[in-house]
């Protein structure tokens, strides 16, 4: 029973769990929260200054504002594990191979021409291709 009970406890939420079992996983790990350090939930919505049906929904794994979520954080004192839900700093994959920011090829301003393209050549300049027909070109009107 103690292995299942810490499996449960070191779920992963990743891209592929389903919001529902999500909101479930972060309730649990916040009623948890709330007992270690020895919180009544009353007393913990009092200190976040929500409501205890709010709080109950929270560990329910009921959606709930996320304003609440960074309230009840802060009177538990974990305000700090908020800062994990988004870096400050982009870890971009293709930065990363390419080895620094800098070396975008792509411009925002417009495309970029291609090297060995045709000097003034844009896509819909007016170019228009003869239509296809079975006669030989000499006998076209």
């Amino acid at each position: 029973m103690e292995i299942l009970f810490s499996l449960i406890n070191d779920m992963k939420i990743t891209h592929l769990t389903p919001h529902a079992t999500a909101l479930e996983e972060f309730g649990q790990r916040l009623a948890r929260q709330r007992k270690n350090k020895g919180f009544r939930q009353e007393e913990l919505a009092e200190a976040a200054g929500i409501g205890v049906a709010t709080l109950r929904r929270m560990e329910g794994g009921l959606d709930a504002h996320f304003s609440s979520w960074i309230k009840v954080l802060a009177a538990l004192g974990e305000s700090e594990s908020l800062d994990t839900l988004l870096p400050t700093e982009l870890k971009s994959p293709r930065l990363a191979v390419q080895g620094k920011a800098g070396s975008a090829k792509r411009r925002r301003s417009g495309a970029e021409v291609e090297p060995g393209a045709a000097e003034g050549f844009r896509w819909g300049d007016g170019l228009v291709a003869e239509p296809l027909t079975d006669k030989p070109a000499d006998k076209q009107p």
